[in-house]
């Protein structure tokens, strides 16, 4: 479903009420206007998926049915579709910076891009099935499908390199993460490690889990790297010989880790089962509502809005973490803010 936002029909009725400037209800006029521009900005957000969110400049873009985008420090989010085609079909499969450079992927359509001064979008790869875009300590990787392939490779800005795929695989290709000195990536049940041109299937390494379908992954601090699984759950590599694990309540969608701002791990849940927190060593797990929670304000943990919804992502940018969800009804908003100030988590607040 489309949402479209008339700019022009907004300035025809703020001209009209301040040709009203000497009647009653001029002030009535302009809150309705005030009124109207927020309820459409928050339309934009709610049913369906929520992808990426990024910053870049000093707006932040996201991907939901089209690309949104709203100033860093206003509220109101805005359509930014200036140079893409009409049809984006599913929307946007991902959103990336690399460069000074703002990236936006569509299936079946390409890679479109923006400067910080340019208004519009222009094509940057045409001709590409481009299923996924990640970007990971500045890096672009693109995930294509050709057949029952899927493939990933690196994305230098102008095209997709090297020739030969990093991974080719029938099963999805999640990702990625940087753990200081290697990119990791996950598809099925098999991890890769490596570069940025040259990944290589991890195998061997002593209590690497087998026989499970990796469906998160995130780095922590000091070199960690942390997995989710669909079965829910969480494994964490300290090294190439020692894993340790743990059990989420429901198969693990999203992760991230929260370095220097209470250093726990998240994992955003499926099956309407909210997130749960864990220690960095994974050790203690923290429900949504549990007043140990960091996330939430103790006093009111068991109100948390989030505890029982669907996560699709888990971005933190500088001191700011959302939440994506995948949410059915077109009233609950499918992008979430959360802000670390002063030491402590403010509380889940809809976009």
């Amino acid at each position: 479903m489309q949402h479209y936002r008339t700019s022009f029909t907004l300035g025809l009725a703020l001209l009209a009420a301040l040709s009203l400037s000497g009647c009653d209800n001029t002030l009535g006029v302009l809150s309705s206007i005030q009124l109207e521009t927020k309820e459409n900005s928050s339309k934009l957000l709610t049913g369906g998926t929520q992808g990426d969110i990024v910053l870049f400049g000093q707006d932040y873009f996201a991907a939901h049915t089209s690309i949104l985008r709203r100033a860093a420090s206003e509220s109101t989010w805005t359509l930014d579709t200036a140079g893409l085609p009409s049809s984006l079909g599913g929307g946007a499969s991902g959103l990336g910076v690399k460069d000074s450079t703002l990236y936006a992927a569509f299936a079946g359509l390409g890679i479109y891009k923006k400067g910080n001064a340019t208004p519009a979008w222009t094509l940057a790869l045409s001709n590409a099935d481009i299923q996924r875009l990640y970007a990971v300590n500045g890096e672009l990787f693109a995930v294509t499908r050709e057949g029952e392939k899927y493939n990933l490779y690196a994305y230098g800005g102008e095209s997709l390199l090297p020739d030969t795929a990093l991974i080719s695989t029938s099963a999805w290709i999640e990702g990625g993460a940087y753990t200081g000195s290697e990119y990791f990536f996950i598809a099925g049940g098999q991890i890769y490690k490596g570069t940025t041109l040259s990944l290589e299937a991890v195998n061997g390494e002593a209590d690497q889990p087998s026989g499970k379908t990796f469906t998160a992954i995130c780095a922590g601090a000091g070199g960690e790297l942390y997995l989710g699984c669909s079965d829910g759950t969480v494994y964490r590599r300290i090294s190439a010989d020692t894993w340790t694990s743990a059990s989420a309540s429901e198969g693990v969608r999203a992760l991230v880790f929260l370095s220097g701002m209470g250093d726990r791990l998240v994992a955003g849940l499926e099956g309407n089962a909210g997130y749960e927190e864990f220690t960095n060593d994974l050790s203690t797990k923290y429900a949504a509502s549990s007043p140990s929670s960091l996330l939430v304000p103790s006093a009111s943990a068991q109100a948390n809005p989030l505890k029982s919804l669907t996560f699709t992502g888990l971005s933190l940018i500088g001191n700011s973490l959302f939440a994506s969800l995948a949410v059915g009804t077109s009233s609950t908003s499918s992008l979430w803010r959360n802000d670390y100030t002063n030491g402590a988590w403010s509380g889940w607040v809809a976009e």
